[in-house]
Protein backbone atom coordinates (compact mmCIF):
# COMPACT_ATOMS: atom_id res chain seq x y z
CA UNK A 1 0.00 0.00 0.00
CA UNK A 2 1.35 3.41 -1.00
CA UNK A 3 0.89 6.54 1.06
CA UNK A 4 0.69 10.06 -0.29
CA UNK A 5 0.43 13.65 0.88
CA UNK A 6 -1.21 16.29 -1.30
CA UNK A 7 -3.41 19.37 -1.26
CA UNK A 8 -7.05 18.78 -2.02
CA UNK A 9 -10.16 20.79 -2.78
CA UNK A 10 -12.37 21.21 0.30
CA UNK A 11 -15.20 22.34 -2.00
CA UNK A 12 -15.17 19.11 -4.02
CA UNK A 13 -18.88 18.19 -4.35
CA UNK A 14 -18.02 14.49 -3.99
CA UNK A 15 -16.26 15.08 -0.67
CA UNK A 16 -18.02 15.54 2.67
CA UNK A 17 -15.70 16.70 5.44
CA UNK A 18 -18.32 16.39 8.17
CA UNK A 19 -20.54 13.46 7.26
CA UNK A 20 -18.62 11.28 4.84
CA UNK A 21 -19.49 7.63 4.42
CA UNK A 22 -15.87 6.39 4.61
CA UNK A 23 -16.07 4.87 1.14
CA UNK A 24 -13.86 6.95 -1.12
CA UNK A 25 -14.48 10.14 0.88
CA UNK A 26 -11.35 11.98 -0.17
CA UNK A 27 -11.16 15.50 -1.63
CA UNK A 28 -10.01 15.79 -5.23
CA UNK A 29 -6.30 16.43 -5.59
CA UNK A 30 -5.34 19.92 -6.79
CA UNK A 31 -1.58 19.64 -6.26
CA UNK A 32 1.09 17.18 -7.23
CA UNK A 33 1.95 14.58 -4.62
CA UNK A 34 4.46 15.83 -2.06
CA UNK A 35 7.93 14.29 -2.23
CA UNK A 36 8.99 11.61 0.27
CA UNK A 37 5.63 11.34 2.06
CA UNK A 38 6.45 8.83 4.80
CA UNK A 39 7.44 11.22 7.61
CA UNK A 40 4.79 13.78 6.69
CA UNK A 41 2.09 11.08 6.55
CA UNK A 42 2.72 9.89 10.12
CA UNK A 43 3.22 13.45 11.38
CA UNK A 44 -0.07 14.70 9.93
CA UNK A 45 -2.04 11.76 11.32
CA UNK A 46 -0.47 12.33 14.74
CA UNK A 47 -1.28 16.06 14.69
CA UNK A 48 -4.89 15.36 13.76
CA UNK A 49 -5.29 12.46 16.19
CA UNK A 50 -3.88 14.44 19.11
CA UNK A 51 -6.03 17.49 18.35
CA UNK A 52 -3.02 19.78 17.82
CA UNK A 53 -4.50 20.81 14.48
CA UNK A 54 -8.06 20.71 13.20
CA UNK A 55 -8.67 17.67 11.07
CA UNK A 56 -10.28 14.26 10.94
CA UNK A 57 -10.23 10.88 9.37
CA UNK A 58 -12.69 11.00 6.47
CA UNK A 59 -12.17 7.56 4.97
CA UNK A 60 -10.60 4.27 6.05
CA UNK A 61 -7.25 5.48 4.74
CA UNK A 62 -7.66 9.26 4.48
CA UNK A 63 -7.00 12.05 6.98
CA UNK A 64 -7.78 15.68 6.12
CA UNK A 65 -6.70 18.93 7.78
CA UNK A 66 -8.32 22.16 6.48
CA UNK A 67 -5.49 24.69 6.37
CA UNK A 68 -4.47 27.94 4.76
CA UNK A 69 -1.48 27.73 2.37
CA UNK A 70 0.78 29.47 4.91
CA UNK A 71 -0.20 26.89 7.54
CA UNK A 72 0.62 24.06 5.16
CA UNK A 73 4.08 25.51 4.57
CA UNK A 74 4.67 26.03 8.29
CA UNK A 75 3.77 22.39 9.04
CA UNK A 76 6.03 21.09 6.30
CA UNK A 77 9.00 23.28 7.28
CA UNK A 78 9.92 20.88 10.07
CA UNK A 79 9.77 17.86 7.79
CA UNK A 80 11.26 19.04 4.52
CA UNK A 81 14.31 21.05 3.58
CA UNK A 82 16.18 22.20 0.51
CA UNK A 83 14.63 21.50 -2.88
CA UNK A 84 11.77 19.45 -1.39
CA UNK A 85 10.67 22.34 0.84
CA UNK A 86 11.06 24.85 -2.02
CA UNK A 87 8.81 22.59 -4.13
CA UNK A 88 6.07 22.63 -1.47
CA UNK A 89 6.41 26.41 -1.04
CA UNK A 90 6.01 26.84 -4.81
CA UNK A 91 2.83 24.74 -4.72
CA UNK A 92 1.42 26.73 -1.78
CA UNK A 93 2.27 30.05 -3.42
CA UNK A 94 -0.02 29.17 -6.34
CA UNK A 95 -3.02 28.89 -4.00
CA UNK A 96 -5.34 31.66 -2.78
CA UNK A 97 -3.77 32.87 0.47
CA UNK A 98 -6.99 33.46 2.43
CA UNK A 99 -8.72 30.24 1.40
CA UNK A 100 -8.49 26.94 3.25
CA UNK A 101 -7.49 23.78 1.43
CA UNK A 102 -7.38 20.16 2.45
CA UNK A 103 -3.96 18.86 3.43
CA UNK A 104 -4.52 15.18 2.77
CA UNK A 105 -2.67 12.12 4.03
CA UNK A 106 -3.99 9.01 2.31
CA UNK A 107 -3.33 5.39 1.62
CA UNK A 108 -3.54 4.56 -2.07
CA UNK A 109 -3.84 1.17 -3.63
Amino acid sequence: MDIEIFIGNLDDPDFDYGQGDWSGNCPSRISPFFPKPHNAFSYLIDLIGSGRIEGRQTDWGTWVAPLYPSEIVKLMEGLYEGDDLRYIVEIANQLIADQKYALVACEIG
